[in-house]
């Protein structure tokens, strides 16, 4: 019997920001955040989730549950070209009649979809590389040989997303900041006021941290948020930061030893994230 999927569910995180958990169909990782920030009679969507027969309506339910209508979105922001983050963008633009906004360093993921052998050799290449198993690689080909693309439709992009471009809302401007090294196109999104960091996969709890094309630069160094989301790793991170900039992580999730991004000086932050319970 094939494992239960979890269902669309949303919540509120603070006065209009939502998280909106969809489900994925992959072993070990059953569901990816997206987030709807208050704009105006709408909201921007941050992130859209993977597309299958019933992810539309797996959004629109977790929508529902936090009283927000597909219909309402006047903006699709995306922090990076991968299927869960990107592959509902285009059904939701067409019913929306939004834009979508992405970086424009998307090639590479747009070229595997077009030619998905090619993109499972290369990914093979790296997973020998890092030391897999071969009987892992042989059980991995297997299962995923055939699995749709989670993309329902590629679509460019209305506008890049890079340094120096922000979303206006009602919780504030967010600003842009690129984070290439989970993917060439990653961006973070960074609320200055309240000092809240929409960190896409730029930073990863439950799931190993993945590079498909290189370490990340040190870009988020710099940000000291008090809270994190990590749409697809599980709850976000509520985090305090001194004035010395020491952080502490109270009880959301356990961030990775040594997750932050290592700074042009070598130098890492002068308090390291405490573990955190659930």
């Amino acid at each position: 019997m094939p494992p239960r999927r979890d269902l669309g569910r949303g919540e509120r995180v603070l006065p209009g920001l939502w998280r909106l958990r969809l489900p994925l169909p992959w072993p070990g990782i059953p569901h990816c955040n997206a987030w709807a920030i208050a704009k105006g009679k709408g909201f921007v969507l941050v992130d859209t989730g993977m597309y299958d027969a019933s992810s539309m309506q797996q959004l629109e339910r977790s929508l529902h549950q936090v009283k927000l209508e597909l219909d309402d979105a006047t903006l699709v922001a995306i922090t990076h070209a991968h299927s869960d983050h990107w592959g509902q963008s285009a059904p939701i633009v067409q019913r929306a009649g939004c834009e979508m906004w992405m970086h424009p360093n998307h090639e590479t993921q747009f070229a595997n979809l077009s030619d998905p052998d090619r993109a499972l050799t290369r990914r093979m290449e790296v997973a020998r590389h890092s030391g897999v198993p071969d009987g892992a690689l042989t059980e991995y080909v297997k299962r995923v040989k055939d699995m749709p693309s989670g993309v329902a439709e590629t679509i460019e992009p209305d506008q890049p997303l890079v340094d120096g471009v922000t979303i206006d809302t009602d919780l504030g401007p967010w600003q842009v900041i690129e984070t290439p090294g989970h993917t060439p196109s990653h961006v973070c999104l960074f609320q200055p006021e309240r000092r809240l960091l929409i960190s896409g996969d730029h930073l990863l709890g439950r799931i190993s941290l993945y590079f498909d094309y290189g370490q990340s630069p040190d870009r988020s160094a710099s940000i000291w948020p008090r809270w994190i989301g990590s749409p697809s790793c599980g709850r976000g991170w509520h985090c305090r930061a001194t004035a010395s900039r020491s952080w502490t992580c109270p009880v959301i999730s356990t961030p990775p030893a040594g997750w932050w991004s290592r700074t042009s000086s070598g130098r890492r932050p002068p308090s390291p994230v405490s573990d955190a319970r659930r």
